[in-house]
C-alpha cells in the first residue's frame, strides 16, 4: 500500500509518503489528532467505486453476492464523502486530523466478492 500525506494551501506540496506490505489495521478511525496534514485516500476509493459498479453488471440477479455488492457500495460511499468532507475542512482552515482507515477492508471485501463470483456462476448454471 502507497501513502501520501500532503498539503493544499497556499500550494500543493507533498509532505510524506509511506509504503507498506502489510497494511495494518485493517479498519481505523481517528476523530481529532495532531496531524496538520491532508491524509486522503480518495483516488483508491473512487477505483473501488467503479469496480463496483462494473461487478454491479455482472452479479445484479445473484441472491446472495448483490446484497455483499450492496454493503460494498455504501462503504465506499461513505468513505468518499468522508474523504470529501475532510478536504473541504481542510480548504476552510477547519481540519482537526480527522481519518478513515478503511481501504484495506475495502480490498478484502472487494477480493472476497470476486473470488466468489465464479464458483456462484458455477453453482447457478447447474441449478434448476
Amino acid at each position: 500500500m502507497l501513502g501520501f500525506r500532503y498539503q493544499i494551501t497556499p500550494n500543493i506540496e507533498v509532505v510524506d509518503y509511506w509504503f507498506r506490505l502489510i497494511p495494518l489495521p485493517i479498519l481505523d478511525y481517528n476523530g481529532i489528532s495532531d496531524l496538520k496534514h491532508l491524509d486522503t485516500k480518495l483516488l483508491g476509493y473512487v477505483l473501488f467505486l467503479l469496480n463496483a459498479l462494473i461487478l454491479f453488471f455482472r452479479v445484479k440477479y445473484d441472491r446472495i453476492l448483490l446484497p455483499a455488492l450492496i454493503i460494498f457500495l455504501f462503504s465506499t460511499g461513505f468513505a468518499i464523502f468522508f474523504e470529501i468532507w475532510s478536504l473541504s475542512q481542510y480548504l476552510n482552515g477547519n481540519y482537526a486530523g480527522q481519518s478513515l482507515y478503511i481501504g484495506p477492508f475495502l480490498f478484502l471485501f472487494n477480493l472476497s466478492i470476486i473470488k466468489s463470483y465464479p464458483r456462484r456462476l458455477e453453482l447457478r448454471k447447474y441449478s434448476l
